[in-house]
């Protein structure tokens, strides 16, 4: 009898320990993303990065309302969120930049003193910060403020590549915003999968090459973008990845598609928004170059003028006249079109399956149509003689035979003005 109650007092103790050591575990598991020590990882770690500080002070409060929806929709125990956050101002004494650290029921709020989120220190320093703090097994970055694509045209004695985050911090007249390359040099080995632009006519072809070897999905818009004061977007974003933390990459990517075309304010205000998949994509230049070489050789350069009359120039809805892309793959099949040879046609086909292999998903609304594919490309109507020099020393146009740049000089020499 006694024997038998040692039994059942040792079945007993180990069940005790056994139970308790589990409890334990839960807690910890439970408790480790709400601290601040880096421990994780989470599924996803969601960065924001808001540049409010631009030339319209005006739009001060619709930058205001996206972080307020980033840090009132709280992260959850899979997904971890941060934000940095500019508000308009041109100086260190009346302006501050804040960094917030956002957990499953609360949020921490740094002054860090005013940054300019033009500078490629400034987003670098923010992600190492944020990956520090939520260590995760996938990383999204979304970049809010304003864009121009590959190449800033303005003001017109300010010549220089293009980008986003538009940073106005020092004086009315100064700004800084990051390009390719402060953007690649941000992201590069730090393991981001999903890179979200909502900003202005960063959907251009010769952008999301460069950013090729950094990241495996791009969101973009090949047009200009508005939101209002926040309408559920981004809370939206945030709360589709808590609802679903094993979600990949390129879904989180549909689904931000899907969200920003439910979310446009107007019929009437035209937008689109692709997802874009980075693998191989350095060789879409070639198909481009030899689709564009057989037009030179075989002096088709009309049917680009019929083309490039017809096309559609990004932008200027909003009086952004300077903005000068055109849908790529549209302006394609126009060219094919107005040809009709029959190599060429194979040539376009060809070069048209290719880009859409790359591109996930795609939606436009408003007041555009199907000519909207999801890509665009720098193509000004006359030549710029300011800015084609500039356009020849990206990525995008050098180490390789024939370029695009090449093409459109070949173009223009063409015109009878």
């Amino acid at each position: 009898m006694v024997k038998n109650k040692s039994k059942i007092w040792t079945i007993f103790l180990f069940c005790t320990i056994i139970v308790g050591f589990g409890s334990v575990m839960i807690y910890l598991n439970l408790t480790k993303n709400q601290t601040t020590n880096g421990e994780g990882p989470y599924n996803w770690t969601i960065m924001y990065y808001i540049c409010g500080d631009d030339s319209n002070y005006l739009k001060e409060t619709v930058f205001n309302s996206h972080k307020d929806a980033v840090i009132n929709t709280y992260g959850s125990l899979d997904v971890g969120l941060t934000c940095l956050y500019d508000g308009y101002g041109y100086d260190s004494l009346n302006s501050s930049t804040y960094r917030y650290l956002v957990y499953s029921t609360t949020y921490s709020e740094r002054d860090i003193g005013e940054k300019n989120m033009g500078d490629q220190s400034t987003l670098e320093n923010f992600i190492i910060h944020s990956q520090s703090q939520f260590p995760a097994n996938n990383y999204a970055l979304i970049i809010n403020g304003h864009g121009s694509g590959v190449l800033h045209e303005s003001p017109t004695d300010d010549c220089e590549t293009g980008g986003c985050s538009f940073d106005h911090s020092q004086t009315p007249d100064h700004h800084d915003f990051l390009n390719s390359s402060e953007i690649i040099n941000s992201i590069q080995g730090k393991n981001i999968t999903l890179l979200f632009f909502h900003s202005c006519v960063m959907g251009g072809i010769e952008f999301l090459y460069d950013l090729k070897d950094s990241v495996d999905f791009i969101v973009a818009s090949e047009e200009t973008t508005y939101l209002d004061e926040d309408d559920g977007t981004f809370s939206d974003i945030i709360n589709e990845v808590k609802k679903n933390p094993q979600i990949s990459a390129e879904e989180f990517g549909e689904k931000l598609v899907k969200i920003y075309e439910d979310s446009h304010p107007s019929y009437f205000l035209k937008g689109t928004m692709s997802v874009v998949k980075t693998n191989s994509f350095s060789l879409i230049r070639e198909k481009i170059s030899d689709f564009c070489n057989y037009i030179k050789d075989n002096e088709m350069f009309y049917a680009v003028e019929l083309s490039r009359t017809n096309a559609y120039q990004m932008g200027t809805q909003y009086n952004y006249t300077t903005h000068k892309y055109v849908d790529l793959i549209s302006f394609v099949k126009d060219i094919k079109d107005y040809t009709h040879d029959v190599v060429l046609n194979e040539k376009a086909e060809d070069l048209i399956g290719f880009i859409n292999n790359y591109i996930s998903n795609t939606a436009y609304w408003g007041v555009l149509d199907s000519h909207y594919t999801g890509m665009s490309i720098y193509f000004p109507e006359f030549e710029n003689q300011t800015f084609l020099p500039l356009y020849d020393s990206i990525d995008w146009n050098l180490n390789y035979s024939y370029s695009w740049h090449d093409f459109l000089v070949d173009y223009y020499n063409t015109l009878i003005y």
